[in-house]
């Protein structure tokens, strides 16, 4: 008989004496939050004078379609910015403002598996010709109003618009709860 100790019963023993290694690996947020929502430009128009039950003075208007991915959680969109407007004098100095819904919280809540939109009015422009123009939309997007108090601190939807035409109206309504104050 030998005195050799078999490969086998070796390998037997150092699965009982090796002490156990666990790695652990960050969870993506995705897998707690769910997914990222989707905009997408929708149109645009002017409001020549004054238009939109006179709250809108030589100004235009522009439209999002926003999509919760999510099939089982609300998420809201918070504080969207329109920025990188080239030509650079398109609103002749007016600055492009999102507007939330009178009365609302400053976010705009979508429910799971839902569609919402974004309105933006850009008013006293001193012009409300028709235009073309192309920028970047920015929305900050999360499961509580505001954005900022969320813990999963997801990105950003980051959106390049390009508005080929502003023509009366268009795809905006003067809906009482979206047009500024």
């Amino acid at each position: 008989m030998s005195n050799l100790i078999s490969r086998r019963t070796v390998a037997k023993g150092a699965a009982w004496s090796v002490p156990a290694v666990v790695v652990a690996s960050a969870t993506p947020a995705f897998a707690v939050s769910g997914p990222k929502p989707t905009v997408t430009y929708d149109g645009a128009c002017k409001f020549p004078g004054s238009n939109c039950k006179g709250r809108v003075f030589q100004g235009y208007g522009l439209v999002f379609d926003v999509k919760n991915n999510d099939p089982d959680n609300a998420i809201y969109f918070c504080s969207p910015v329109l920025s990188n407007i080239e030509p650079a004098d398109t609103f002749g100095g007016g600055t492009p403002q999102w507007t939330p819904p009178a009365g609302g919280s400053g976010c705009v809540k979508v429910d799971a598996g839902q569609s919402g939109k974004l309105y933006f009015f850009i008013t006293n422009t001193g012009n409300s010709q028709q235009t073309n123009f192309t920028g970047t939309l920015t929305v900050q997007w999360g499961h509580k109003c505001p954005c900022s108090s969320d813990t999963h601190h997801h990105d950003a939807v980051v959106v390049d618009v390009a508005v080929t035409g502003t023509p009366p109206h268009g795809a905006c309504q003067c809906d009482s709860d979206f047009i500024p104050a």
